[in-house]
């Protein structure tokens, strides 16, 4: 990584956080931070990774959209011991990658689409959840997930320092 020293949250096991530092070493990686379980469902952790996030790339309502989503899936789709989170810059664009230990369970993946296809969910019919994905696909203009399952990996448009994803509603954004 370029000058960036990973940041480290509570207590993540040594495995973890040499795991993440390895899956986001790259010389555009402008920030890089691990955290464990526990820090996952403190409020204060949600703060300080906004306040670590390199300034005027996102603005700050988006970031924390952005942040708590991924914060809030990982915890309810996968048994999480550590999350990593890093962003590098690609062009006018800006890669989030989310590190997920262990890695994402497939049961992800038909929430994925049917977000990526523009579904929200029915609250006649539905339980009062499930907004997390249409909310980032919003923001982001891609979201994948690595061969390996281990990352989320989001794909922001970078515009005037701001962020706006492909599907977004500049109402929203800007």
């Amino acid at each position: 990584m370029s000058e960036q020293k990973t940041n480290v949250l509570g207590y993540p096991s040594a495995d973890a956080v040499a795991v993440i530092e390895k899956a986001f070493f790259h010389p555009e990686t402008i920030f890089c931070t691990v955290m464990d379980a526990t820090n996952l469902h403190e409020p204060a952790t949600l703060d300080a990774l906004i306040k670590m996030f390199p300034p005027n790339l996102m603005r700050e309502f988006d970031l924390f959209l952005l942040l708590a989503e991924c914060m809030a899936n990982a915890v309810s789709y996968n048994n999480i011991r550590a999350l990593g989170v890093s962003a590098r810059r690609r062009g006018k664009m800006l890669l989030v990658s989310v590190f997920h230990s262990p890695s994402i369970s497939s049961s992800v993946d038909p929430i994925i689409r049917n977000a990526h296809d523009g579904w929200l969910p029915d609250y006649d019919k539905d339980p009062p959840n499930g907004l997390g994905f249409p909310i980032l696909f919003r923001l982001a203009y891609q979201i994948t997930i690595s061969l390996d399952r281990t990352r989320l990996q989001l794909w922001i448009r970078l515009r005037n320092g701001a962020i706006l994803g492909e599907n977004a509603d500049p109402l929203l954004i800007d």
